[in-house]
C-alpha cells in the first residue's frame, strides 16, 4: 500500500469592526474537496456569534459550500474551518513516464468537444474575470509552446518561467490587482501567478483551472519550506488527454504532491474565495486571518 500523509488544518478567520453590525449574509468555500489522490476524513466549522441561519451546499464546480446568516448585533465575527484530510504518496501518472500529446492537437481535441463533455471543460477554457486576455502575456506563453512540443513539456516551461522571471513578494499587490499590473511589475504571490498561468494558457485554447488550497505548515527533515506555506495557497490545474487535470505550482516550480491540500476548484479566485459577504452596519472592519497545517 501507498504511504499516507494525514493533516489538520485550521483556517481562522476574524472580523473586527467599529461600530455595531446588525446583520451578514456570508459564504464560506474552506471544506476540502474528494480527489483522486485526497479524502476528506472531517470537517467542523465553528462560527461565533451563533448564526441564526446555517446551510450548505454543493456548488457548480463540485465544491462544498457553507452559507450562515448571523441575524443580531455584533462587533466581531470569527469563523473556524478545521478540517482532517488523508493524501496519497503513490506516484502519480506524471513522474512515471507517458506519451505527451503535442499542444496544438489538444487545442484541437478540446474545440471538437460537443455536449456534456464541452459544457464541463468550457468554462475553464474561457477567459474569466482574473483571467482576461492580454497580448504580451499570449506572446510570452507562445515561447514555451513552439510547434510540436508537448503540452506537459511546455506547461512545465511556462511554470519555470513564471517562477524565473517574477518575484515572489508578499504585499506587492493586492486581491484585486489585475494580471496586467502583475505582468508589468514582475511580482506578486501565488494568486497573481496562478492567474498569469491561467491566463496565457487559456490564450493558446487550452483548459486550465484555478485551485485553492493549503500547504504543509513544517515541511519534514531534509525537505524545502515551500513559499506561500504560511497562508492559503494556490496553484493551476491543466487538462492533459491520458493525464487528466495536471497541477503546476509556478509559485515554487513544481507539479503538486501530497504536501499540498486541495480545497476548491474554479476559474480564478473569485470562485473560490474563503470567505465572502455583506453586512449591514456602521463603520469600518479590519481583517485576519490564521492558518495552519500540520501532520494529524
Amino acid at each position: 500500500m501507498p504511504e499516507e500523509f494525514r493533516y489538520r488544518v485550521i483556517h481562522e478567520t476574524s472580523y473586527l469592526y467599529s461600530g455595531r453590525i446588525d446583520l451578514c449574509h456570508s459564504l464560506c468555500c474552506l471544506c476540502p474537496r474528494d480527489t483522486p489522490y485526497q479524502s476528506r476524513t472531517g470537517h467542523f466549522m465553528a462560527i461565533e456569534p451563533r448564526p441564526e441561519v446555517i446551510g450548505d451546499h454543493v456548488d457548480f464546480f463540485g465544491n462544498h459550500r457553507h452559507v450562515f446568516s448571523v441575524q443580531h448585533s455584533h462587533e466581531k465575527l470569527l469563523v473556524r474551518s478545521t478540517s482532517e484530510v488523508r493524501i496519497s504518496a503513490a506516484a502519480r501518472p506524471w513522474e512515471t513516464g507517458f506519451e505527451d500529446p503535442a499542444w496544438k492537437g489538444v487545442v484541437e481535441g478540446l474545440r471538437d468537444l460537443r455536449g456534456d463533455a464541452a459544457r464541463g471543460i468550457g468554462a475553464f477554457r474561457l477567459a474569466s474575470p482574473a483571467t482576461p486576455p492580454l497580448a504580451e502575456l499570449r506572446a510570452y506563453t507562445l515561447t514555451s509552446f513552439p510547434d510540436g512540443i508537448g503540452l506537459f513539456a511546455g506547461c512545465r516551461d511556462l511554470m519555470k518561467r513564471i517562477h524565473r522571471d517574477f518575484r515572489y513578494a508578499p504585499g506587492s499587490t493586492e486581491v484585486h490587482t489585475g494580471v496586467q499590473q502583475v505582468f508589468t511589475g514582475r511580482q506578486g504571490v501565488c494568486q497573481d501567478f496562478a492567474h498569469l498561468l491561467l491566463s496565457g494558457l487559456r490564450s493558446l485554447g487550452l483548459a486550465a483551472r484555478y485551485v485553492s488550497g493549503y500547504l504543509e505548515t513544517s515541511p519534514p527533515p531534509g525537505k524545502p519550506r515551500l513559499q506561500g506555506a504560511d497562508a492559503s495557497h494556490a496553484w493551476v490545474e491543466v487538462l492533459v488527454p491520458g493525464l487528466e487535470w495536471v497541477p503546476f505550482d509556478p509559485t515554487n516550480n513544481l507539479c503538486p504532491g501530497p504536501r499540498h491540500i486541495v480545497a476548491a476548484i474554479g476559474r480564478d479566485y473569485f470562485d473560490v474565495q474563503p470567505l465572502r459577504g455583506i453586512f449591514l452596519g456602521s463603520g469600518t472592519q479590519s481583517l485576519g486571518v490564521r492558518v495552519d497545517v500540520a501532520r494529524a
